[in-house]
């Protein structure tokens, strides 16, 4: 709340996705905004106790105004949804950490939950061959279907929503855009790619540094490579395509993804009209 109150909303977005990906807490999320709340006006009630005590007072002139951020609060409520979409290597996890923290966005990262389902931590090393193990068929689909009631429960809560995944199968992506429809909400995919090579060079670098939830290695790569589901026609229509070897302007790239429009129904019309 301090961080929002002194305008450094990325900050508070970088540290509330670092503490959901640690705890797992997102039931708490349609509680957030009320305590949110709640602590700019006990901040609001102090700076006036101070004021009438002769104190500096709060707000525009006198500090942060924590009277204005409580009720700026109470009427933020943007639910959309984006899913990522490439293949390791791409970029979608740096790029959804840029993103969520100038949209004020809800993170939900495959590596990390796919971990948590099977009682590992985040930096756990759970390499396998690709499709075996925690990468199996079965716990991948366990994995979306998680990652799928997470971001509806964050939908809910009325936040901006990102889902860091690979997403290379249309099954999966349809599933979610169902989802976003269902709710009567903006769906967007985030389309990130980058040449061959680069990729290559990113999953080695990570992989050797085992700085990051992915497992993804050069096996998995070369498999994604040879088998992924590109997007069709229909989806590029709700698609943001993005090539990460290039310099990105993420700011304009927000604002491009808060400004696109609930998509139609299948009639033609808006849900719920």
């Amino acid at each position: 709340m301090d961080l929002l109150a002194h305008d450094r909303p990325d900050l508070a977005f970088r540290f509330l996705d670092a503490r959901l990906a640690a705890s797992g807490e997102h039931d708490g999320l349609p509680a957030l905004r009320y305590y949110l709340v709640y602590r700019a006006l006990v901040r609001a009630l102090v700076a006036r106790i101070r004021a009438a005590q002769g104190g500096a007072p709060g707000g525009p002139s006198g500090g942060p105004d924590y009277l204005g951020l409580a009720q700026r609060l109470e009427r933020e409520h943007d639910p959309r949804l984006l899913v990522t979409h490439g293949l390791s290597g791409s970029g979608k996890s740096h790029l959804s950490q840029r993103l969520l923290e100038r949209a004020g966005a809800i993170r939900l990262r495959s590596d990390v939950e796919r971990k948590r389902l099977f009682g590992l931590g985040a930096l756990h090393d759970a390499s396998a061959r690709p499709g075996e193990g925690i990468y199996g068929a079965d716990a991948t689909q366990r994995t979306y279907e998680r990652l799928l009631a997470l971001a509806m429960h964050s939908l809910d809560a009325g936040y901006p929503t990102i889902v860091d995944a690979t997403f290379l199968r249309a099954r999966e992506r349809d599933a979610f855009r169902e989802a976003a429809r269902s709710r009567g909400v903006p769906f967007t995919i985030l389309h990130c790619r980058a040449e061959p090579a680069l990729l290559r060079e990113r999953v080695a670098g990570r992989h050797a540094g085992r700085s990051d939830a992915s497992d993804a290695d050069l096996a998995v790569l070369e498999r994604q490579l040879a088998g992924h589901e590109p997007l069709r026609d229909d989806e590029r229509g709700v698609a943001i395509e993005v090539d990460t070897g290039q310099p990105l302007d993420v700011d304009a790239l927000a604002a491009r993804w808060l400004e696109q429009p609930q998509e139609p129904g299948p009639s033609g019309a808006a849900p719920g009209s």
